[in-house]
């Protein structure tokens, strides 16, 4: 292959990281937080648990 096309799949392998990683932290974020020693949930979520009891 030539030199275009491997640094055009480089790019992709680092674009493809980096999407990789902002979503695990948008999940992250989504469904709790951790605020110093307690996990607070998304109020969707504590309902849901709450339903569940």
């Amino acid at each position: 292959m030539n030199d275009r096309i491997h640094h055009l799949l480089a790019q992709i392998t680092v674009l493809e990281d980096e999407l990789r990683t902002a979503v695990h932290e948008q999940e992250s974020r989504i469904f709790f937080q951790i605020k110093g020693k307690r996990i607070e949930f998304e109020d969707s979520i504590r309902k849901s648990h709450l339903r569940l009891k």
